[in-house]
């Protein structure tokens, strides 16, 4: 075995693969663990930084951050043979603690303001992998999350919208005071999160569609039907779920899902909605509605440009009458021989309520790169 000639394949494939599916593990060769070399272990981290110019009518700032289309992170991976035909493997995974990591313009002050994040416990799993299925224990996402922000262009704005701005708080009228409702407080994109779940995930397509699901400590049970096909010049990926969630005052239900086609030129689209049900007496119910426009295309020798235009919809998430909504356009630049990117949004972020309180937009110019290893 040709050891240089490995170690480089197995660096280029992990590069590739942090920039298609950014929850898996950028490879960085393999090394045995301290378990008598029995197990394959892998070492990984991201690295995310971005510039973020701000202006919510009154006050405006340039933020220097970590990014939002992931947070930095480490991880180690390990895996081996169980069997024959089963591999069992394990994954632990932390968010970076950042210097600067929560910012906005206070709730009063208006004041630049930064503060601090730890680090923080991400995933913990440990699975069990056969050619038909995969089964995963611990702490990982409930089978329905990802389902309403399938995309072939989904940029550093990721599916939820406002997230360039969520730490701020909206100003009202002409004079500019704080309003007590922030960004992140009004968009929501109906998607469950992650939590201690015993997952399964089926791993042969049928007729293109594949299986998955999970029930959570809390007692949530989850389920996604995903499909992923090629007709002609059209590619496609779509992905309907249901979760059962249990909360304090009894079951939510979100359902949802989303569509994205992608042609052979480059040329790609996708649309995403997404519903909870709430059991509290509020009767708040909030609705998510998502739609991209992309195209890619090869400008130059570091990877694909990709060019994209998003609208982001959320109603009802923090009162009844509440509609937020997020415009963005932007470039976004691969970088495959690191595999990492970097891109250039603007985002229009505006809110209006039952009660027709004057709420100033937010606008946000955002650049943010990243690096895999």
């Amino acid at each position: 075995m040709n050891i240089k000639t490995t170690l480089k394949a197995s660096v280029a494939a992990g590069a590739l693969l942090a920039l298609a599916t950014p929850m898996q593990s950028a490879e960085a060769g393999s090394f045995k663990g301290a378990n008598q070399g029995k197990m394959d272990v892998t070492w990984g981290g991201r690295i995310h930084r971005a510039l973020r110019h701000v202006d919510d009518g009154e006050h405006d700032g340039i933020f220097n951050t970590d990014g939002t289309s992931a947070n930095s992170e480490v991880w180690v991976m390990g895996s081996g043979k169980l069997t024959e035909g089963i591999t069992m493997g394990g994954l632990l995974r932390w968010d970076v603690g950042k210097n600067q990591g929560t910012i906005s313009f206070g709730s009063t002050t208006g004041d630049e303001t930064a503060a601090g994040t730890g680090f923080a416990s991400k995933y913990e799993t440990i699975y069990f992998q056969h050619k038909l299925g995969k089964v995963t224990l611990g702490d990982w996402d409930e089978a329905g999350a990802g389902s309403t922000n399938l995309s072939y262009a989904g940029g550093m704005s990721g599916g939820q919208g406002g997230l360039h701005a969520s730490g701020f708080h909206f100003t009202t009228g002409a004079a500019g005071a704080f309003h007590a409702t922030t960004v992140g407080a009004v968009f929501d994109d109906s998607d469950p999160g992650t939590t201690n779940v015993i997952r399964f995930d089926s791993l042969v397509p049928v007729f293109g569609l594949t299986l998955a699901a999970s029930y959570s400590q809390e007692g949530s049970t989850s389920a996604k039907l995903s499909y992923s096909n090629t007709i002609a010049d059209i590619s496609i990926k779509a992905a309907l779920a249901y979760t059962n969630a249990e909360s304090a005052s009894g079951d939510n239900f979100i359902t949802g899902g989303s569509i994205a086609l992608k042609h052979t030129s480059g040329l790609s689209a996708a649309i995403g909605m997404g519903e909870t049900d709430n059991a509290a007496a509020t009767d708040n119910d909030p609705e998510y509605f998502r739609a991209n426009l992309g195209y890619a295309t090869k400008l130059n020798s570091l990877g694909d440009t990709t060019f994209m235009v998003h609208y982001h919809e959320s109603e009802d998430v923090d009162t009844i009458g509440d509609q937020a909504e997020d415009i963005t356009i932007g470039m976004v630049q691969a970088l495959d021989s690191v595999g990492g990117k970097m891109g250039i949004e603007y985002s229009n972020i505006s809110l209006s309520d039952a009660v027709g309180v004057d709420y100033n937009d937010i606008d946000v110019v955002y650049f943010e790169t990243s690096i895999n290893f």
